[in-house]
C-alpha cells in the first residue's frame, strides 16, 4: 500500500510539472484552476485528485488547482458544470466512461470528446 502511494505521489508530481507548464505558456487568467470532480467527496476520483492538488499546493507553481466536488447524477452534473464553464484554462474536470455511456443513453447532450484532454490520470 505505502508503495502504491509513493507511486501516486510521484506521478501527480510529475502530471503536475507537465501540466503547469502547459498552463504557464497558456497564460492562464486565474491564480487558481478549479478541478471539479463530478462524484462524491472520499471516493477513489477524489482521493487521487486530492493527492494531485496537494503536489501542486506545495510547488512553486502558478496556477494552483483548487478540488470542488460537485456530486449527483453519476458524475453528469458536474461534468455539466465544467462544459458551461469558459473554455479559459481556470476550469478543469475529471471525466470518466460514464461520459460516453450518458451520451450514448441521452442523459447528457454533449460528448466527452467536446473537452481538451489536458492530462490521463489514472
Amino acid at each position: 500500500m505505502k508503495r502504491l502511494f509513493t507511486t501516486l505521489v510521484m506521478s501527480a508530481a510529475a502530471l503536475a510539472v507537465s501540466g503547469t507548464m502547459a498552463a504557464q505558456a497558456a497564460d492562464i487568467p486565474s491564480d487558481t484552476a478549479q478541478l471539479i470532480v463530478p462524484w462524491k467527496a472520499g471516493g477513489g476520483t477524489d482521493v487521487i485528485f486530492s493527492i494531485f492538488e496537494k503536489t501542486i499546493q506545495d510547488m512553486d507553481v502558478s496556477p494552483k488547482v483548487k478540488v470542488v466536488t460537485i456530486p449527483g447524477q453519476g458524475g453528469n452534473k458536474g461534468v455539466k458544470e465544467a462544459a458551461k464553464a469558459k473554455p479559459d484554462g481556470c476550469t478543469l474536470s475529471a471525466i470518466h466512461q460514464s461520459a460516453v455511456t450518458s451520451y450514448l443513453t441521452g442523459r447528457i447532450d454533449f460528448h466527452y470528446d467536446g473537452f481538451e484532454t489536458v492530462a490521463n490520470l489514472t
